[in-house]
């Protein structure tokens, strides 16, 4: 995230104000949402499903793994679509510079 913003605010510099404003921030919202995601669930969701789940993690408990990683991969995955998003924004930020 810290490397995405540095991009923004160097190719934003460059780029006109309106090239750097025209498109939504929603590539950064996923990442945002992703990383407060994945640290909701892999904190707290690890306490709600060992409430359903008790040891999931230390017992093999299939379903509680499951249910737990499954709801990582969900951040993990908003984390990526938003990164792409970044990286093809500032491409096209890049593009309308030269």
């Amino acid at each position: 995230m810290v490397a995405f913003g540095a991009t923004y605010l160097v190719v934003g510099k460059l780029a006109s104000a309106s090239d750097s404003r025209s498109a939504s921030s929603l590539d950064l919202w996923l990442c945002v949402a992703g990383l407060v995601g994945m640290f909701c669930c892999g904190y707290a969701g690890y306490f709600v499903v060992d409430a359903v789940w008790p040891e999931f993690y230390y017992k093999p408990v299939q379903a509680g793994k499951n249910a737990w990683l499954l709801a990582q991969l969900a951040c993990v995955i908003s984390y990526l679509v938003g990164a792409v998003l970044v990286r093809s924004r500032v491409k096209t930020m890049i593009r309308s510079v030269r």
